[in-house]
């Protein structure tokens, strides 16, 4: 067995039993967020935390009051979902054990029900299901299945993953406390104010993202397998994939598979980049909707744009302007990123890299303007800058792994931005 199994509880159970144990495990996960959604959240804090953030703001800029109301209640009941969810797997544990046999957070079933490789749990628990057949397999394709779905655990994959139900109905709580101050103001987005729309709209990014992580863990997950088998991997894969989804005519498998995985495996597998096998779309349209539905409502808003259709038709144009800076900005930034980067990224890994920082360090700046629109001090613009530079330079060495080359990346990136910016300041100045 790989040493990635040293850690976990290996049993052997019945297929109808274990459906029913992870039935019983999700629908007591569920039950949780909603209760603390719709009964514990609003009474236990929600609402004292609405009356302090009423006062602490007011007189500030309706959109930064809005926008903190959104992200602080968001933060808060995130928070405590995470601890109710990590209380409520605990609680759980002994059921568990008793179909199990043990009490580890962390176990290996082997199941009857052939072609299943899969892992389940939450936060804390985790729980690897691989059919008997499996690991009765040629070694390298059942080396290459365990280490993917065990790299699913030994880096707390599932762990990020719990936090999508949870984010969702937390901006949906985040949201309706942003209503009630509306509401409090006597005020209404729609049809008062249709300049917050594109704001609120820009959202949608985020369960895009959350499909982006999911499928940057099974790309993960894919990496470890190339790192433990080399150039084997990628064929290993495909004998794999024969196996797991006989009736698929191509490499991608069945419909979830689809869904969870990228287009090019391939390119992990077989030239250990973690970054190629995503499209460039993928880091495109989350930052181009962040960057020009915040942007766009804090213009329209200042200029007191109240016809709805006209706000829709300026957020539209905004998104595919938007969306060509980045674009654009990506090409710039790419030859120089791929020199650096050369040995650890392929050439469409560097594309995909520098596309993800000006994504991810135009959200950022947005956002972050957004909350402080009307205390933007030179000090608190220069906070706002380096927690965006310091979130690219995170995102770099996390791809990169090396301090030299994620510094040098993350400055081309923004240096590039920075000129660009400065450039379209002064050539104004400079005509006049």
């Amino acid at each position: 067995m790989l040493p990635l199994c040293s850690s976990l509880e290996v049993k052997q159970v019945s297929s109808k039993v274990l459906v029913f144990l992870l039935f019983a495990f999700w629908v007591t996960r569920l039950t949780v967020i909603l209760v603390l959604a719709f009964f514990v959240y609003d009474v236990v804090v929600g609402q004292h935390l609405q009356e302090i953030l009423s006062g602490l703001l007011s007189g500030r800029h309706l959109i930064p009051r809005l926008l903190s109301i959104l992200l602080v209640h968001f933060t808060v009941f995130v928070c405590v979902g995470l601890v109710s969810l990590a209380v409520s797997e605990l609680l759980f544990l002994p059921v568990i054990a008793k179909v199990l046999g043990s009490w580890s957070l962390r176990q290996f079933v082997v199941v009857d029900k052939p072609r299943v490789a899969e892992v389940y749990g939450g936060l804390l628990v985790n729980i690897v299901v691989i059919s008997k057949d499996i690991l009765n397999l040629d070694p390298q394709v059942r080396d290459f299945i365990l280490t993917h779905e065990l790299t699913h655990v030994k880096n707390r994959h599932l762990s990020l993953i719990t936090l999508f139900p949870l984010t969702v109905v937390a901006f949906g709580v985040g949201g309706l406390y942003v209503v009630r101050e509306l509401n409090r103001l006597k005020m209404a987005i729609y049809p008062n104010e249709p300049s917050l729309i594109p704001l609120f709209v820009s959202f949608i990014a985020l369960p895009i993202i959350f499909i982006v992580i999911m499928r940057a863990c099974e790309v993960w997950a894919d990496y470890a397998a190339y790192r433990a088998l080399g150039p084997k991997a990628y064929e290993a894969f495909k004998r794999a994939i024969k196996v797991l989804y006989p009736d698929t005519k191509d490499e991608r498998g069945g419909f979830i598979s689809r869904f969870l995985h990228t287009g090019r495996r391939d390119l992990v597998l077989k030239y250990g980049d973690p970054l190629a096998p995503h499209n460039p779309l993928e880091f495109l349209i989350p930052g181009a909707l962040i960057t020009s539905g915040t942007l766009s409502s804090i213009i329209m808003y200042s200029v007191g744009l109240k016809d709805t259709s006209l706000v829709l038709s300026l957020f539209l144009f905004s998104l595919v302007s938007v969306s060509l800076v980045m674009y654009l900005l990506s090409l710039v930034v790419k030859p120089v990123i791929k020199r650096i980067t050369r040995g650890v990224l392929t050439e469409r890994g560097s594309y995909n890299l520098g596309l993800l920082l000006i994504s991810l360090y135009l959200s950022i700046l947005s956002i972050g303007f957004a909350l402080v629109l009307d205390i933007a001090t030179i000090a608190v613009s220069i906070v706002v800058f380096i927690v965006a530079s310091l979130a690219c330079f995170i995102v770099t060495y996390i791809y990169v792994r090396d301090l030299v080359k994620s510094i040098l990346t993350t400055l081309t990136v923004i240096g590039v931005i920075v000129a660009i910016s400065t450039l379209q300041l002064i050539l104004p100045v400079a005509k006049i």
